[in-house]
């Protein structure tokens, strides 16, 4: 087991609590990571400068567990500057996460929900992160001269082919961002409309959907078709609570995304309020299994 804090009294604690609480054997597995920690003079908390960190970690094989102050919610959210690469962490079925204060009873629940590896959040990390990386790599072009932009694509993104072939697929990733997901395969999951369906119309829960939601063997995801970052603050704090008051962790692992980011791909379930030809037109996503709700 491993802490990764810049805060020594925070180890401390931690360590005391692991090793004193009833706290599950494999909890030693894991690398603990603050999201939060502040690795230079200048870095802030709000940063989640952590969530970067955990990337090296999960490279090596580790598994993470990644505690905040910080909802779970908004750390999935646009809000927070490192919410694709928590994405990336939180897709993994080996990973945790842990909201502070509580250190000893959320990881005694995280240790014990049923985890799932989450596809639909990976793809969607990974493409924001690579669009990201191309946005950053041409930003510079100018300055590093297209040859060294091109073998940086390469080598930071694994783009094959000549020069202009590599330049021209950077462009791409820069100009449509996490909209590219290159998946001809099954997306496995569960995914699940906003405007509604989870939401009523009245901006409450709709319990009957969060249930199904809950009682789902396998990932689960919420998207929309409207304005993410207005969605992920009117939803985010209302599901974490839902979930809570329901016993279910399902909170900490299941971001809002952008039905629009889905373009063109085929997903395994889809909960919807609208009719599965409407939601074909529109948003040009096939499923394998499709409910319409009243």
């Amino acid at each position: 087991m491993k802490i990764i804090d810049d805060n020594e009294q925070t180890i401390n604690v931690m360590n005391r609590y692991i090793t004193h609480a009833n706290i599950p054997p494999q909890a030693e597995e894991y690398t603990f990571i603050n999201a939060n920690l502040c690795e230079k003079p200048n870095d802030k908390r709000t940063d989640a400068k952590g969530i970067l960190l955990a990337q090296n970690h999960l490279k090596e094989g580790e598994k993470i567990a990644i505690y905040s102050f910080l909802s779970a919610q908004f750390l999935y959210s646009e809000a927070n500057s490192t919410n694709k690469e928590f994405m990336k962490t939180m897709s993994l079925d080996s990973s945790l996460f842990l909201r502070l204060p509580d250190l000893a009873s959320e990881l005694i629940a995280e240790l014990n929900e049923p985890k799932y590896y989450n596809p639909a959040m990976s793809l969607a990390s990974t493409a924001a992160i690579s669009s990201n990386i191309a946005g950053s790599l041409l930003h510079s072009i100018q300055r590093t001269g297209e040859a060294e932009t091109a073998a940086l694509g390469r080598s930071k993104l694994g783009i094959e082919g000549t020069d202009n072939q590599v330049l021209e697929q950077l462009y791409k990733l820069k100009d449509y961002g996490n909209r590219i997901i290159t998946s001809n395969e099954l997306i496995k999951g569960l995914f699940v409309d906003v405007e509604n369906t989870i939401l009523t119309q009245d901006n409450n829960i709709n319990e009957q959907v969060l249930e199904k939601m809950i009682q789902y063997k396998g990932p689960v995801t919420l998207w929309t078709g409207g304005e993410l970052k207005k969605i992920q603050k009117t939803l985010g704090q209302k599901f974490e609570e839902a979930c809570i008051k329901q016993n279910s962790r399902l909170y900490t692992r299941t971001p809002i995304l952008s039905k629009y980011t889905f373009n063109q791909c085929f997903v395994e379930e889809v909960i919807d309020d609208s009719s599965q030809d409407e939601f074909k037109e529109v948003y040009k996503i096939k499923s394998e299994k499709y409910t319409q709700i009243d």
